[in-house]
This record gives C-alpha cells, sequence and structure tokens, in this order.
C-alpha cells in the first residue's frame, strides 16, 4: 500500500493560486466522498489552512491514484494541467509519512512551531474518519502524526516560544506603524484567528477596537470581550475611513474590501496613511488595493520573512524536532513493511500447516493401529520440521520488508507457494496461525500508535523507494 501526499503550500505556490485551491470545512466533507469513489484511491484525507492544501491518500496502486488526484485538483481549483504540474508537490512513501509528521508538528509551518495547525490536523483527520474515507493506514499514519507532535513539543519546548500567524502580523504592524498605542482598527471575522489578533493588539496598547462580521452575534461577543465596538460588513466602507488599520481574517469566497472602496476610503481620510492585513485564503482584501497611494497592504506571502526575538530559539527547538520527527516516521514505515507481509506469511503458514496435517493423518492411516504415544510423536516431528523449514522464509519475508523490493519477494512466495486459497482465507479471517491479527492496523478500525507493539526498531535506509 502506497502512503501519498499532493498538494500546494507557501513554499512553492502564491497565494493567488493557493486561494483557488482553498476549500472551506463544508466543502471538504462533500468531497471526500467522491474522492473516496475515484479510481485508485484507497484512503483519503483533506486538509486546507490559509497556507497549504493537501491531500493525504493511501493507495495500491501509485501511478492511477496520481492520475487521478491531479485530475481531481484540476476540476476543483480550475487549473490547468500545466500550473496544477508547475506547482504541486507529490511526496511518496517515507517522503509522504514524514511530510505528515511535520505539518503536523508544526515544523512546517510559515510561523514556525506553530501549534494551532495541530489541531487543524486533527480535525481534517476526525472529518475524513467520520466520512468513512480513512482505513487502517490513515487512521494509524494520523494517530501517530498526532503523537509524534506532542513529543516533539514535549521535548524540545518549542512551544514555550509561542507564535501565530496573528502574532507575526502584530510584528508587522509594529514595523511599519513604530508603535501601536493608542491606535484604532477594524478588524474583519470573528474567528479564531481574529480573536487571536485581538488579544495581540490589546497588548501592545491599541485603543479602539471595531469587529465587523457577517453574524452580528458572534461581532458583539467579539467586541465585548476587549470593549470593542460590533457593525455590520455592510458598515465596512465607512470604517475604513476612520481606523487606523484593518486586519481581515474570515472565510469569504471573494474579496471583502475592494480596490475601489479603499480608495474612497483614502480620498476621506484626507492623507492619513491606511495599514491593511490580510491573514485570509481566499484573501478577503483586492491586492490592487497596495497600489493606492498611502495605502500598505500585507498579506500571507509577505507574512514568510519575518523573524522576532524568539526565532533562533524555536529554530534550534525545530533541529531536535526534525530528528524526533524522523525517528517516529522509520517507526511508521517499520510498521507498515511489517503488515504488508504479514498476509503473506500468515498464508505460508496456513498453507504448510494444511500439509503437514494431511500428511501425517496419511502416514497414520498406511501404518495401521499404533498407540497413542507413537501418533503424538509423529504429530510433533512434522510440527517441528515444518517450523524450521518455515523460520528462513519467514525471517528473509520480514527483513526483506524492509528493503525496497521487499514487495516483490512476498509476490514470489505466494506464486511459488500458490497462496491465492489461503491469502483469501486470512483476508477473511480464517485460519489458524502464528502470525495474529493486529487490533486497528489490519482490521481498518483506529487504534493507538503502539496498540499492536510494534513501537520500535528502525527501517534501513532504501526504505523511502519501497512499494508496499
Amino acid at each position: 500500500m502506497f502512503v501519498a501526499v499532493a498538494g500546494m503550500s507557501y513554499h512553492n505556490t502564491p497565494i493567488e493560486l493557493r486561494e483557488r485551491l482553498s476549500l472551506p470545512a463544508e466543502k471538504i466533507r462533500l468531497l471526500l466522498p467522491e474522492l473516496r469513489r475515484r479510481a485508485g484511491i484507497k484512503e483519503c484525507c483533506v486538509l486546507s489552512t490559509c497556507n497549504r492544501t493537501e491531500f493525504y491518500l493511501a493507495t495500491d496502486n501509485w501511478e492511477k491514484g496520481k492520475e487521478t488526484i491531479l485530475s481531481f485538483i484540476e476540476d476543483k481549483a480550475g487549473l490547468p494541467a500545466g500550473e496544477v504540474l508547475e506547482h504541486i508537490y507529490i511526496h511518496v512513501l517515507q517522503d509522504a509519512v514524514r511530510r505528515v509528521f511535520r505539518v503536523t508538528a508544526g515544523l512546517d509551518s510559515m510561523a514556525l512551531g506553530e501549534t494551532q495547525i495541530t489541531s487543524q490536523v486533527k480535525n481534517a483527520y476526525e472529518m475524513a474518519r467520520e466520512a468513512g474515507t480513512t482505513g487502517p493506514v490513515l487512521n494509524t499514519l494520523f494517530q501517530q502524526a498526532l503523537a509524534a507532535g506532542k513529543r516533539v513539543r514535549t521535548e524540545t519546548g518549542i512551544d514555550r516560544c509561542p507564535v501565530s500567524i496573528p502574532y507575526i502580523a502584530t510584528v508587522l504592524m509594529k514595523r511599519a506603524l513604530g508603535s501601536l498605542d493608542g491606535r484604532s482598527v477594524l478588524v474583519l471575522g470573528a474567528g479564531k484567528m481574529s480573536a487571536a489578533a485581538m488579544a495581540h493588539l490589546r497588548e501592545n496598547g491599541v485603543a479602539d477596537v471595531i469587529v465587523a462580521n457577517r453574524s452580528p452575534d458572534r461581532a458583539r461577543e467579539l467586541a465585548a470581550a476587549y470593549n470593542g465596538r460590533p457593525v455590520s460588513l455592510a458598515e465596512t466602507p465607512d470604517c475604513l475611513a476612520e481606523v487606523d488599520i484593518v486586519i481581515s481574517s474570515t472565510a469569504a469566497p471573494s474579496c471583502l474590501i475592494t480596490a475601489e472602496m479603499t480608495a474612497r476610503a483614502m480620498a476621506a481620510r484626507r492623507g492619513r496613511p491606511l495599514l491593511l492585513i490580510d491573514m485570509a485564503a481566499p484573501r478577503d482584501i483586492d491586492p490592487l488595493a497596495r497600489d493606492i497611494p498611502g495605502v500598505t497592504l500585507f498579506d500571507l506571502d509577505d507574512f514568510q520573512c519575518v523573524e522576532d526575538a524568539s526565532w533562533e530559539r524555536r529554530r534550534l527547538a525545530a533541529e531536535q524536532g526534525e530528528k524526533i520527527v524522523l525517528e517516529e516516521c522509520e517507526n511508521f514505515m517499520a510498521r507498515l513493511a511489517a503488515n504488508s507481509v504479514t498476509p503473506t506469511i500468515r498464508a505460508l503458514t496456513e498453507h504448510f500447516r494444511a500439509v503437514q496435517t494431511a500428511e501425517v493423518d496419511l502416514a497414520l492411516r498406511r501404518l495401521g493401529p499404533c498407540d497413542e504415544n507413537t501418533a503424538e510423536a509423529m504429530s510433533q516431528m512434522a510440527a517441528s520440521l515444518t517450523a524450521k523449514l518455515l523460520h528462513q522464509p519467514i525471517c528473509a519475508l520480514r527483513a526483506f520488508a524492509l528493503k525496497p523490493e521487499g514487495h516483490v519477494y512476498a509476490k514470489m512466495a505466494e506464486g511459488l507457494f500458490g497462496l491465492g486459497k489461503e491469502l483469501i482465507s486470512v483476508s477473511k479471517g480464517g485460519g489458524e496461525t502464528d502470525e495474529p491479527a493486529r487490533p486497528g492496523w489490519e482490521q481498518g478500525k483506529p487504534a493507538g500508535p503502539a496498540a499492536d507493539g510494534m513501537g520500535a526498531g528502525s527501517p534501513e535506509r532504501g526504505l523511502a523507494a519501497r512499494r508496499l
């Protein structure tokens, strides 16, 4: 089984393309079953944040799965094939697993070490699980990724240097204005990002706060928490003429502040400058507004170059976190590799035991009547021979499972011993073997990272290229 990640992020894709692939939760919930039904996709999960949209997949035919996901992205984002191929990244196997772990731990975030991404990954996974589009591979992957993210934060202390997109926005505002003391601000949106921004603004001396939101109740609630004034979105043009700063983070599908609206506001401001901070994807503020005299506009792409006083501490913590991620990634791949040959090993064991039982029965019939001790001795001898004959092939299959050509040896074993019927029996839960089914992992039910007792051990480097 292949684990793969395909997506676009702030690393390689400008915001004008990222916002076209940005998917709200309601849309993801509808798209997941559709994606799962497409050819080559066995399991799927989608994460869409302000800085990335990624598709996490489990597939037994990667070429077909790759073709499917590229077509899916073209359809949903309305992007031509050339643009998709130019900006999309695709990771497979160990690179894909490492990607999931790094994203979950905040090591791939624009705000290095941010903790909000962990809850975003958890929510994306829960949404996919509830939609029935995850299975044994992705269930285990995300559970271990969340555990690994917690381990990174605990062991490195990277979250002791709190940082987030709203925090970086505040740094940008202070650099642009020198000080926020006594400034007035209009906040568009009343979600978590806006609330976090409000907290940073108050800490830095902002005096007057106006909150505009589609839901009046949420606007009143957030404004009340900071002694601010709630307004409707329709009042935004009037507010632009009076505040010093606008900070926006909504889920609107199109711009709430147009260049024309901004130009009218600047005319009414009579030369007073206006600072616009757009934290949304898709963007809330028309990028053409930055061309208007007196307007300074920052969007998410401008956040990438910001380093604050805690940057060096977070960078050092991130280096330690990368080592933890690599270790957790290799552990996961070892589990996935071992799991890939388990059906073959169980079928091989079942096949040999069936031959053993048949041959002992035949020998006893040919010998005629014999005492119980003789029959027991023959059975034990046959069982011992079977165990010794199986020992080397089983050890070899387990060893080769950690190498790039592991799947080839598993297929060869199945062909050499004609294990078709036994594999069907194993897949249906039949047969008594010395390889018991592992709860969660093989049965497709969520299980903790160490539920099957396979958490230890590091595979060889060649594991990254292995087809599972």
